[in-house]
């Protein structure tokens, strides 16, 4: 008996996993940025007790220290900001943190999830395209610069007389 044959995504399917992992990890680097700022600077340890890690934790974080009345001035650029970043953060989860599945069908993936609940562990199937990848890549670089702008605006709040050029504007 053979071994079965299995599919493999298309060229086309995995550069666009890889695209929307890039552009993700602009927008996580520039979070780590925001939260090291709003930790070191802002007493963020009141907050939260240890340096964030995980995406859901470092935009609860930063929305919960943008209320500092020292960071008035973008508390509502980056509370808009976290709210479009948790919006689209389903839609990363779905591909970065599931697995294949079956096979692929070109542009075409099934893929497993597995969810944590406090006590329980949940998993669902989903099919998976990669235009659909594509939108979610293309997306996420729209909120690459806007994240940066807002590590650089927080920099400049916590450090007046060191102030770091905004390359964006």
């Amino acid at each position: 008996m053979s071994e079965p044959t299995i599919r493999e995504p298309s060229d086309r399917f995995l550069q666009a996993v890889g695209a929307l992992t890039l552009n993700w990890a602009v927008i996580e680097t520039a979070l780590d940025f925001c939260c090291a700022i709003v930790f070191h600077e802002f007493d963020g340890r009141k907050i939260e007790p240890e340096i964030p890690r995980s995406l859901g934790v470092k935009l609860k974080f930063l929305k919960r220290g943008l209320k500092d009345p020292r960071l008035a001035e973008v508390a509502a650029y980056g509370t808009d900001l976290i709210q479009e970043l948790q919006n689209l953060k389903d839609s990363r989860h779905e591909v970065v943190h599931g697995a294949l599945s079956g096979n692929a069908k070109e542009d075409t993936v099934v893929m497993l999830r597995v969810r944590y609940e406090k006590h329980a562990h949940r998993t669902s199937m989903h099919t998976v395209t990669a235009d659909e990848v594509i939108a979610a890549s293309n997306k996420a670089l729209s909120f690459a610069d806007p994240t940066i702008m807002l590590g650089v605006a927080l920099f400049n709040i916590a450090r007046p007389d060191d102030k770091m050029d905004n390359p964006f504007g």
